[in-house]
């Protein structure tokens, strides 16, 4: 029987985040707030982000979701499919 016995493809990940950075521009001035966040969510996983007050979790979450505010630029590096 075809198939028999080979494993399953492995599922693409929920979400995978390489490289954010966020900065925020005023004018020519432009400061990263954020870089290198990297983040992998599988099927039935969950995830925290953690760390000091003022260190870019809440700007981190917003960019995934699309959600920054007005001045705030966000870049990832690319994820190649799978």
């Amino acid at each position: 029987m075809a198939g028999q016995g080979a494993e399953p493809a492995a599922a693409a990940p929920l979400l995978e985040v390489r490289g954010l950075q966020l900065e925020v521009v005023a004018g020519s001035t432009r400061r990263t707030l954020v870089a290198g966040v990297d983040l992998r969510l599988e099927q039935g996983e969950t995830i925290a982000i953690v760390g000091e007050s003022g260190s870019g979790k809440s700007l981190s979450a917003r960019a995934i979701v699309g959600l920054l505010p007005t001045g705030i630029e966000a870049s990832f590096a690319p994820v190649a499919a799978s």
